[in-house]
């Protein structure tokens, strides 16, 4: 019985490696974004994480209020500066180039 298994998860592939195939893109983007994103200091980074959250919180609060939420890709140096910490984020990206 095992041995029918086998033959059709070579035919048609296996849950496991659906999975990884429907992943694997979206972890090569997370990469890719990690490796734009200047070297933070450890408070630099809690800063960053706390605006995070709050957009993310913003977000849901909306999107449970019935607005629609559309997000889309673009440059990673188009930014807006509202914050002291969106400005050092603006002056890494300076230094970067």
């Amino acid at each position: 019985m095992a041995g029918i298994f086998n033959i059709i998860a070579k035919l048609f592939g296996n849950k496991y490696d659906k999975d990884i195939k429907q992943i694997r893109p979206i972890v090569e983007k997370i990469h890719l974004e990690h490796k734009k994103i200047p070297h933070l200091s450890h408070d630099e980074l809690r800063n960053q994480t706390k605006l995070l959250k709050g957009k993310i919180n913003d977000f849901v609060s909306a999107e449970r209020n019935g607005m629609k939420i559309s997000l889309f890709e673009g440059s990673y140096e188009n930014i807006k500066i509202t914050t002291p910490e969106d400005l050092l984020f603006a002056e890494a990206l300076l230094q970067k180039k």
